[in-house]
């Protein structure tokens, strides 16, 4: 009886060090698992809407049109000067909404200042205060500034339609390369709700254009984004929009070594697993998107190469792209499922968020529309470039990508609260005190290897008791045998 009842520990034990093994293996094959998005239990802060002064060089037109929520009505604040904005309740945090962001800027809040320039300063731009005020400035350094709209908010989390820009990730998972804003729902479909939303993963977007000339186009392109879970502001190039109708014509419009150094400087800043390009032939047929695959193809094969654009790979380093998609590139297609409920989202699918998202492009409703045919054929793609291998399950734009552990950092739960690094401020533009409220790099990633050593102990002990279990079994076979 106690030789049978060690037999049955023993086995009890091998059992569990192989459903160790099994777990560990199905870890190991899934490469990431989906990022988790816990609600926060933080209060929704409530707006403030009474007792509100915007005062300008003694100008009564700033109160009006910056707290009348309309985005057509604009106020400029030269270089060199600032507005004034008081309220008869205390603030604790700011949502501005800029129709040009100066060049650089501050906030200034009693004593202490917040600095703003280009790298750290968003078109729709949260912060959180340093401390509870009813006094505010934003003053422009260089450059004049044109804010359409100032919201001020008491403590406590953002509300769901406040957009808390996070910076471009130092690293991302999948860099997505649409020509125009509207380009990443026409023609992706649900790339960016599934893959940013659903998987979690690091979605980075970057524009070849820029639509500085229309100016409302930068706000449907915000809110389109942040509508399908996508939390990193988007890169846009310098780049000015113009139509072209063949891949020479647009190759007479923009400089293409300039096009090419922008979109390698973009693979090697990000060094995204995965990219995703337009369709060769330009979807139906616009020469800038044939400019932006053709670019894609050129440099695919020479961003590892150091003397391919020499001052991006001193400033960044090198990187070989391991997947390149282009959208209805006929070779080694993949057919992607858009249909998949986007729980963070609200369990609608990709395709519908996709769908809703492309509703913000108000000013391009008349000239291309979403639907249920899916008319653009946004979810065939090829695989026109690998360095992982070939697509066999051909369902998933990551299959064959092994992440690199140390590297794997998951975007913040898609919840409003306010934290300091959505203020928009990098750590250059902060003051010492709000600097300390940033998380290390370092503390990231050693909360993020905590699993993997973990699992390096179960695999150990799973070995050791599966050995034992078989040596038990040899030397009970031994003595059936004598008997």
């Amino acid at each position: 009886m106690r030789r049978t009842g060690k037999m049955r520990m023993l086995c009890t034990l091998a059992l569990a060090g192989v459903m160790s093994f099994a777990a560990l293996g199905a870890h190991a094959q899934c490469g990431r698992a989906p990022a988790e998005h816990p609600e926060t239990h933080q209060e929704t802060a409530q707006e403030l809407t009474g007792g509100i002064t915007v005062s300008a060089h003694n100008i009564a037109k700033a109160s009006w049109a910056l707290t009348d929520r309309n985005r057509a009505t604009k106020f400029q604040i030269p270089a060199g000067t600032s507005v004034t904005i008081t309220s008869e309740q205390a603030a604790s945090s700011v949502y501005i909404i800029w129709d040009h962001t100066p060049d650089d800027w501050k906030l200034v809040c009693g004593d202490k200042e917040i600095t703003f320039d280009r790298t750290n300063s968003f078109l729709h731009h949260y912060t959180e205060l340093p401390e509870k005020t009813t006094r505010i400035e934003l003053e422009a350094e260089d450059d004049m500034g044109v804010v359409c709209d100032v919201y001020l908010f008491e403590e406590g989390a953002a509300p769901d339609w406040v957009q808390c820009w996070q910076m471009p990730y130092e690293r991302a998972d999948l860099l997505v390369l649409p020509t125009h804003a509207d380009d990443e729902l026409l023609f992706f479909g649900g790339t960016l709700p599934y893959y940013a939303a659903e998987k979690g993963y690091r979605v980075q977007v970057a524009y070849l254009t820029n639509h500085n000339g229309e100016p409302y186009r930068p706000h449907e392109m915000l809110n389109g984004l942040w509508m399908c879970g996508v939390r990193a502001y988007p890169v846009i190039g310098s780049f000015p929009d113009y139509y072209s109708e063949s891949l020479d014509h647009a190759m007479e419009l923009y400089d293409v070594d300039e096009v090419l150094s922008y979109q390698t400087e973009l693979i090697r800043r990000f060094k995204p697993y995965v990219v995703i390009g337009h369709d060769t032939a330009g979807e139906y047929g616009h020469g800038v998107h044939r400019l932006n695959s053709y670019g894609l193809m050129q440099i695919v094969n020479r961003t590892a190469d150091p003397e391919w654009c020499p001052e991006s790979a001193e400033k960044y380093g090198v990187w070989e792209i391991p997947k390149l998609y282009l959208h209805l590139y006929p070779e080694n297609e993949i057919v992607m499922d858009w249909s998949v409920p986007v729980k963070p989202l609200g369990g609608k699918t990709a395709y519908q968020i996709a769908c809703e998202a492309y509703k913000c492009h108000v000013s391009q409703q008349r000239g291309f529309q979403m639907g249920e045919k899916d008319v653009y054929g946004s979810t065939r793609f090829g695989l026109a470039h690998t360095a992982v291998g070939p697509d066999v399950l051909k369902n998933d734009f990551f299959e064959n990508i092994v992440f690199e552990e140390e590297a794997i950092h998951q975007p913040e739960e898609l919840c409003r609260e306010p934290k300091a690094q959505n203020s928009s401020a990098s750590s250059e533009g902060l003051q010492p005190d709000e600097t300390a409220k940033m998380p290390a790099d370092g503390a990231e990633q050693t909360e993020q290897s905590e699993p993997i050593r973990f699992s390096g102990v179960l695999l150990a002990v799973s070995g050791v008791l599966m050995l034992a279990f078989l040596a038990q079994l040899a030397v009970r076979s031994k003595t059936n045998k004598k008997r």
